[in-house]
């Protein structure tokens, strides 16, 4: 069920804003309304300027680029015709899903309430995407589709004058061949970029925007990988060698951290970086057994690459055995954890529009620490980070678990993806089982 209602917020400026937010369902958008306002002549219940006899001030509101001064009872005609405009088109979404069946989506509500005027470009409508990302406070996405700009203009700088229909089968093949082949990017940034081309021409052709000719995907198009196409000694760590990573003490204290945050990843279900770094001591709980009856810790939390799709399975329920409390005591001892964190990933107060880049850049000087692991164990494996989620897979495979418990372990909603993880492995690798006992 969707949801209006207009709120105030706080922009970059330091001015104060009006902006009609929209809830759908555990989505949020937010629609500045070109209204400047001082909080405390606004009334944040009702979602109205106030007006009457003891308030004399001017509103100012910019429309088209051009900035105006209102009177109170002029800016509430305004506004309330842009709720009215807003009510409107939900009306007429949630008609057209009953009759035909038909959803909508933010991206339409979004090209239907405040529609970009002459977007002829796919890289204009990319830039206006990130707009719609900030707004919802999707800053990953943001960031991710200003990398795919900046990626696709190095490769061709007519790249900001091409319209949707140039994007297509045999533009794509040549980018991705020049990622590849001349710039030497890894498979998953390639990946990772083409994914948000390929939403975002998903969302124009939803939205009414792109007829979908010479879309470059699907069937007959371009085939976007998982990634995954590393060999075998690239990906995970035996049980052998989390015995021997597990047992070795490393001489700096960030490479031992490291070290630890990689074995906590694997013991808690291969949880990414992410998640692992939101980890509060708040998300632990204590639960009674219904056989014993004795208490028990257990770890609640929501995948973040899950939470937006309301799945089922988006909440994570792992209970605290002795390894992960060992794991959590040694943190607590060794490191400073800021605030309720669990883990020193987070350190210290971070915009919320600047924690994807700053989850990134600590990401990346842990993998440089696993780097140095890696050769200094003498480890076949090109390890990082993400080949704890990995590890754990196989760890579970080789003590002969079947892939439907794997599948719920690592919170795959397809046992395909699940299959991804194992398929490279030889029988006669999977059938040494050993026990994930490290």
């Amino acid at each position: 069920m969707a949801k209006i209602k207009v709120v105030t917020i706080k922009k970059d400026d330091a001015t104060t804003g009006v902006y009609l937010r929209l809830n759908v369902g555990e989505s949020r958008a937010h629609y500045f309304l070109g209204f400047l306002v001082d909080e405390s002549k606004f009334d944040k219940e009702n979602g109205r300027f106030m007006q009457g006899s003891g308030f004399k001030y001017s509103v100012t509101y910019t429309e088209n680029g051009q900035a105006q001064e209102l009177n109170p009872k002029a800016a509430n005609l305004k506004l309330s015709a842009k709720v009215e405009q807003a009510t409107k088109i939900l009306a007429a979404f949630e008609e057209a899903r009953k009759a035909n069946g038909n959803e909508w989506s933010i991206q339409m509500f979004a090209d239907k309430f405040a529609p970009k005027k002459e977007i002829k470009t796919f890289c204009g409508y990319m830039t206006a995407t990130i707009e719609r990302y900030i707004n919802e406070r999707r800053y990953k996405q943001a960031a991710i589709t200003k990398d795919a700009i900046a990626s696709l203009t190095e490769y061709d700088v007519n790249f900001p004058n091409l319209e949707f229909a140039d994007i297509n089968k045999t533009y794509i093949e040549a980018y991705r061949t020049w990622a590849e082949q001349t710039k030497k990017h890894k498979p998953n940034t390639i990946n990772m970029r083409l994914k948000e081309v390929r939403t975002i021409l998903n969302y124009a052709i939803s939205s009414g925007i792109y007829s979908g000719v010479a879309y470059p995907f699907g069937k007959r198009g371009v085939t976007i990988g998982n990634g995954l196409h590393r060999t075998k000694a690239n990906i995970y760590l035996t049980n052998a060698e989390l015995k021997k990573l597990s047992a070795h003490t490393f001489e700096h204290k960030r490479t031992e951290i490291a070290k630890h945050l990689f074995l906590a990843s694997v013991r808690l279900r291969g949880i990414n970086w992410k998640d692992m770094a939101n980890l509060k001591h708040s998300d632990i709980q204590t639960k009674v057994s219904s056989t014993t009856h004795k208490p028990y810790k257990v770890l609640v939390y929501q995948r973040s690459k899950t939470a937006r799709k309301k799945q089922d399975d988006a909440y994570f329920t792992i209970t605290i055995t002795d390894a992960i409390q060992k794991e959590l005591d040694w943190f607590k001892e060794n490191t400073k954890l800021f605030a309720d964190y669990l883990f020193p990933i987070i350190t210290k107060e971070v915009e919320p529009e600047k924690v994807a880049e700053y989850l990134d850049e600590s990401r990346k000087r842990c993998n440089d620490m696993i780097k140095l692991i890696r050769t200094e164990l003498g480890f076949n494996s090109e390890l990082t980070f993400y080949s704890a989620r990995h590890s754990f897979a196989m760890g579970m495979r080789e003590k002969g678990e079947d892939i439907t418990k794997i599948q719920q372990a690592l919170g795959h909603s397809d046992s395909k993806t699940t299959e991804n993880y194992l398929k490279q492995f030889d029988d006669d690798e999977m059938s040494k089982a050993t026990e994930l006992d490290f």
